[in-house]
């Protein structure tokens, strides 16, 4: 298993490369579930809403927000 970080830092490079898509997506407490995903982190809220708790919570970097990568859409 390769160490966290040469992971990290080889999503990075493949980012600025084009090849994977980096999304920041607060997670509600409750459910797990994605109700707010931005491209850029500068974008991010203090607070997010998950409709389908119907609950308003603050977005905590530690525990509810996660950077994920995807495949680029070209």
């Amino acid at each position: 298993m390769a160490p966290r970080r040469e992971v990290l830092a080889t999503f990075l490079e493949a980012v600025r490369a084009g090849v994977l898509e980096l999304t920041w997506e607060s997670l509600c407490p409750h459910c797990r579930g994605t109700p707010r995903s931005v491209r850029r982190l500068a974008d991010v809220r203090a607070t997010a809403r998950c409709e389908a708790c119907a609950v308003d919570f603050e977005v905590d970097f530690d525990r509810s927000l996660e950077a994920v990568f995807r495949p680029a859409a070209d």
